[in-house]
């Protein structure tokens, strides 16, 4: 399930970096303008959308609607005439608006509605599989934990602090794998595990480790479809037991 986010979050990261990108092109040209009416009020072009960080804010904080509709709106500066020298004050991108809306609304469609939704039903998918194969996703996890348990030592807290035996024996090996190099053996360290040693598996194990595995999924696939035509044939019987207490007919 975690998967699924993660591939969630690389949709959505894309998705915002290509409307970021392209929004804050779009208005970039009307950073900074104001425009005045012809009683002498002025407005100022908003700056959601004039550089990449505004856009970029401002399309995440839409998601959790807490952008003013506004935002999209164009702000175009007054422009003189040539003859007159005055202001006019008729001068809008009314086609330039519209664009920009339209693609500030395309986004939160994509996002909250279709993104959204689909990683819902991608999760629902996913519980729904690991849910179906429990008594598997169980063994393995079990399994897991066995493992990690018989790498760490068994003594509880704060014994567990104070060097054993056997962990000084693994400390004096790793040294002298380490100095040494011994053909076959190596001293390997990791964040998770400290100082450990790897050996080379023989020729043997390493050409019958697929046949086992090979030989395990069989066996599991060979037990789940036996259980299927277990779990249908008793559907079947019931089917015509239902079928059968249907055609009795109860004297009265």
């Amino acid at each position: 399930m975690t998967i699924d986010i993660y591939k969630y979050i690389l949709i959505f990261a894309i998705i915002i970096s290509a409307f970021t990108a392209g929004l804050a092109r779009f208005y970039q040209y009307y950073d900074g303008m104001v425009y005045e009416d012809v009683f002498g009020m002025k407005t100022v072009q908003v700056s959601s959308f004039t550089s990449l960080t505004d856009t970029l804010n401002t399309l995440f904080w839409a998601l959790f609607c807490m952008a003013p509709l506004e935002s999209a709106d164009v702000v175009l500066e007054n422009t003189r005439d040539p003859r007159s020298l005055e202001k006019v004050h008729d001068n809008r991108h009314v086609y330039t608006e519209r664009i920009g809306y339209f693609c500030f609304g395309c986004f939160e469609v994509i996002s909250v509605i279709v993104v959204l939704n689909m990683l819902i039903a991608t999760m629902s998918n996913t519980f729904q599989r690991v849910n179906d194969n429990v008594d598997i996703e169980w063994t393995f996890g079990k399994t897991e934990v066995y493992i990690d348990y018989m790498l760490q030592t068994t003594l509880p807290s704060p014994f567990n602090l104070i060097p054993t035996a056997a962990g000084m024996g693994n400390v004096v090996e790793w040294c002298r794998n380490k100095i040494f190099h011994n053909p076959g053996v190596y001293a390997r360290w990791s964040t998770q595990y400290c100082c450990y040693t790897e050996r080379d598996v023989d020729a043997s194990v390493r050409r019958e480790y697929p046949a086992l595995m090979s030989v395990l999924v069989q066996r599991y696939f060979r037990d789940k479809d036996t259980s299927q035509m277990n779990s249908q044939r008793l559907e079947c019987e019931l089917a015509a037991m239902r079928k059968n207490l249907a055609g009795i007919k109860i004297p009265r």
